[in-house]
């Protein structure tokens, strides 16, 4: 192949990668803050809708509890929604509940004995595959509660704070669960900087640098 060919080749595929940076860039970015609250809200009620019909009381967990305690609304650069129930009132048939109302499981980690964390996304928002909540199982055992989550490279991570119950709480006009007392439970998981906005990835890494992370 000659210099000038090469050249020429070179060139196109630049301009195919550059091509598919733009579009993913713009599927993570063709939405507003704005679409994304009202997304949000609307799976949480959704969600409420699912467990309420099974009598499972669930509560707002990790960065979905800490904008609420700290912004009222979901964090703008927040990625998912996170919300709790206790072991006790776990059941298979949330799966089948939480299809009725469009959220549809995609991924599961752990299990109910281990550490039990399960994804389900809504199908056919204005978000896209951002329209995501994640289900945790919270265990209590003596003085704290406990849940589970999984790193990128799928390594166990335990989370544990002080043993908290529920309360309810208006949340963007819904009523809700949150930990009981909340800013205890804030501080053991996020440590007393949890006022100051972090973006996820780069200036918090869920993986490493909650306060609440135990070794096992």
């Amino acid at each position: 192949m000659k210099i000038k060919e090469k050249t020429i080749l070179i060139i196109i595929i630049i301009i195919i990668l550059t091509c598919a940076f733009c579009s993913k860039s713009e599927e993570v970015e063709h939405f507003s803050v704005g679409d994304k609250q009202r997304v949000y809200l609307d799976i949480i009620r959704r969600t409420k809708n699912a467990l309420s019909r099974l009598n499972i009381p669930f509560f707002l967990s990790s960065g979905t509890c800490l904008g609420y305690y700290r912004e009222g609304k979901f964090i703008d650069h927040d990625y998912d929604i996170d919300v709790g129930i206790f072991k006790e009132h776990y059941t298979d048939k949330i799966i089948e509940e939480m299809k009725v109302e469009n959220l549809i499981l995609y991924r599961t980690w752990g299990d109910v004995e281990n550490g039990l964390e399960l994804s389900f996304r809504m199908p056919g928002s204005s978000i896209g595959k951002h329209a995501k909540i994640d289900v945790f199982l919270h265990y209590n055992k003596d003085n704290y509660t406990s849940w589970y989550s999984y790193s990128p490279t799928k390594k166990r991570l335990h989370y544990r704070v002080s043993k908290f119950d529920i309360k309810e709480i208006d949340f963007m006009g819904v009523t809700v669960g949150v930990p009981n007392p909340t800013l205890k439970y804030i501080e053991d998981h996020y440590g007393n900087d949890w006022f100051i906005p972090k973006r996820p990835f780069t200036e918090y890494r869920y993986f490493s640098d909650p306060v609440s992370i135990v070794q096992d």
